[in-house]
């Protein structure tokens, strides 16, 4: 799960967290990645953040949907920013 957020200093960040389900079926989630971004960041910086965090874990290799991801990010931001 990607989360981002604003402070009041209006200071961004945005935090990667993975969410899953054990043996046990108890839901564990562990924050993976954590990063401020400076106010006035774009989608394309987002979108640039976001994939870091992916090719860190290697997850970008196990997610057939980045592409559109980060296509719906950039939309989503641009129409925000």
């Amino acid at each position: 799960m990607l989360n981002f957020w604003t402070s009041i200093n209006t200071e961004g960040f945005i935090s990667l967290t993975a969410h899953l389900v054990d043996l046990n079926w108890m839901l564990n989630s562990k924050l993976l990645n954590f990063c401020h971004m400076p106010p006035r960041y774009t989608g394309f910086e987002l979108s640039k953040k976001i994939n870091e965090f992916l090719q860190d874990w290697e997850l970008e290799k196990k997610m057939c949907f980045l592409g559109l991801l980060i296509m719906l990010l950039l939309i989503m931001f641009s129409k925000i920013l």
